[in-house]
Parts: C-alpha cells; sequence; structure tokens
C-alpha cells in the first residue's frame, strides 16, 4: 500500500516535480498551451503567456481557493499544480488556459456544463472580473455529499461532494455576482439557457463524458456559438465525439493531451 500511494504521488507532480523527464514534458506542453492559446484567439504568443503568469502569481485569488480545497478534500498545495506531467491531468493547468481564453476573447456570455467544485468556474469568473465585462452561465449537476468522517480525494472532486457542501462550492463569495448557477441536467437546461441568453461567445463542456452528451452538446451548442466564439472541450479522449464532431462539419480543431478547442469563423 506505502508502494502503491508513493507512485500516486509521484505521477501527480509531487516527486515529479524533480524529474528532469518529466520537468521537460511540463515545459513541452506549457509551449504548446500557449501556442494553441494564441492560434485559437489570435492574440500573440507572447500575450497568451503574459496572461497565463497574471493569473499563476495572483495570491490574492489563489491563496483562499487553495485554503477551501485544502479545507473540504484531503487536497494540499503543490509546486506543481500549475504543471502537467502527464494525460492525467493536473490541478490547474486547464483552469488557467480558460482564463486566459476568457482575458484574451473578452466574451460577454459564457457557458460551462459541469462544475463540481468549482474550480474552472472560479478561474473564468477571475478572468471576468479582470475584464470588468461578461457573465458565466453553469449548469451542474452536484454528486452526492460523502459522509462526515470520509475526506473526499483530490482527484475526485467531481464524483463527491464534502458535508455542507454544494455545488460550485470553492468558487469564492467576491466573484459570484457575475455567475448564474442552474442546477439539473444538460439536456434539460442547455438550451433554455442558451435561447434566454441569445447565444454564448465560449461554451465549455464539462459535464456527462458520455459518446452521446457530449456530441449533444456540441450539436446544440455550435449554432447558438456567436461569431467568433470559441467551444471548448474537457476529457475529449473518452470517447470520439470531439472529433466525429470536427470531422462530421469540417472543422479545424485544436487538441492539447485531453482537451480540445474549435473557433467559429
Amino acid at each position: 500500500m506505502r508502494g502503491l500511494n508513493l507512485l500516486r504521488r509521484y505521477w501527480a507532480g509531487e516527486l515529479g516535480s524533480r524529474n528532469p523527464i518529466l520537468l521537460a514534458n511540463a515545459a513541452r506542453l506549457d509551449r504548446e498551451r500557449i501556442a494553441m492559446l494564441a492560434r485559437v484567439s489570435g492574440w500573440r504568443e507572447d500575450e497568451a503567456r503574459a496572461v497565463i503568469r497574471e493569473i499563476e502569481h495572483d495570491a490574492a485569488f489563489l491563496d483562499p481557493l487553495r485554503e477551501g480545497l485544502s479545507a473540504g478534500t484531503d487536497y494540499r498545495p503543490q509546486q506543481a499544480d500549475f504543471r502537467l506531467f502527464n494525460r492525467w491531468g493536473s490541478m490547474f493547468f486547464f483552469p488557467v488556459a480558460l482564463y486566459a481564453l476568457v482575458r484574451l476573447l473578452r466574451p460577454e456570455v459564457v457557458v460551462e456544463t459541469g462544475g463540481t467544485p468549482g474550480k474552472s468556474s472560479a478561474f473564468i469568473l477571475r478572468a471576468l472580473a479582470r475584464n470588468d465585462s461578461g457573465r458565466l452561465i453553469t449548469i451542474d449537476l452536484p454528486p452526492r455529499p460523502t459522509a462526515a468522517d470520509v475526506p473526499v480525494a483530490a482527484g475526485k472532486f467531481h464524483e463527491s461532494l464534502p458535508p455542507g457542501q454544494g455545488a460550485g462550492w470553492i468558487v469564492p463569495a467576491a466573484l459570484k455576482s457575475r455567475q448564474a448557477l442552474k442546477l439539473g441536467k444538460s439536456v434539460d437546461l442547455l438550451l433554455p439557457a442558451l435561447d434566454e441568453a441569445g447565444g454564448a461567445d465560449l461554451f465549455i463542456h464539462d459535464s456527462d463524458h458520455s459518446y452521446e452528451n457530449m456530441l449533444w452538446e456540441f450539436e446544440t451548442v455550435w449554432p447558438r456559438l456567436r461569431s467568433g466564439g470559441v467551444l471548448f472541450s474537457d476529457d475529449i479522449i473518452s470517447n470520439s465525439a470531439f472529433d466525429d464532431f470536427c470531422r462530421g462539419r469540417g472543422l479545424n480543431c485544436e487538441r492539447l493531451v485531453n482537451v480540445g478547442m474549435i473557433r467559429k469563423r
């Protein structure tokens, strides 16, 4: 058991952050993220890099966010939180990409499906606040709370809720004024939300990752995504929905590990 826990810590980055091979891979993935953001947004790479570094050094935002995560789960802040070493994910690597996308594109309406515990929501809302413009519509179906004496594992945020918490439980209260939180399934709430908002400038899929649901969300959002808007999907390696959607519409799609982006031209 001790060996298994050590291996988990290694791949989580605690030990991997000192491995030169993994560090080189993390640096490569950071460069690829910057290049992808530049291609999608139309801004220069140095401008994309600047907004990434802006949020990575935003202690006023990150310190309470990390404290909230630590209080509700077994998460402990690591130097590696902002790095992506391999395909199994990173605490903040892709939420930072969303922050950068919002800062660069300055969307007026952002719609996301999924949300528990609110990591991505928090980064999006921080970017909207810095832009001094825009709003976020979050559609989320949170899981059931865990037992009071069972800590939520850091890698199980989307599967468990700390006792007494609800959807988006780590979003700072000061940022919530720009967020409309709708509880339920995307199949019931997404289309009405898009129609009520008059479309979206940025859409983020991070809810049920079944092929049917992912493809349905993409097909539902695309006609309602405004010109110049971006469709962002997490977990594109779960199935072929993202690739099939891109291929079926002849779209130029960007991919990085398990995330995909499409800009509507």
